[in-house]
């Protein structure tokens, strides 16, 4: 789902891997599909923080294309 919204960048891909293995490691060791969910959002909440910042609260999101 991810690969297609990142336009196939396989880097960003395989981070998204490493969360989402992440996640199912704290589903399997908590036995909760909340406390993943939780993980999840907050590993999204630290991500708009940084892109908020990093774009001057999203002025330059010229900035994102890494060019």
């Amino acid at each position: 789902m991810h690969a297609k919204q990142l336009g196939f960048a396989w880097s960003a891909v395989a981070v998204l891997w490493v969360v989402g293995g992440a996640l199912t490691a704290v589903r399997i060791r908590l036995n909760s599909v909340a406390a993943s969910a939780v993980v999840h959002a907050v590993y999204n909440g630290w991500i708009f923080v940084i892109i908020f910042f990093y774009t001057g609260a999203f002025r330059h999101l010229d900035k994102l294309g890494g060019r």
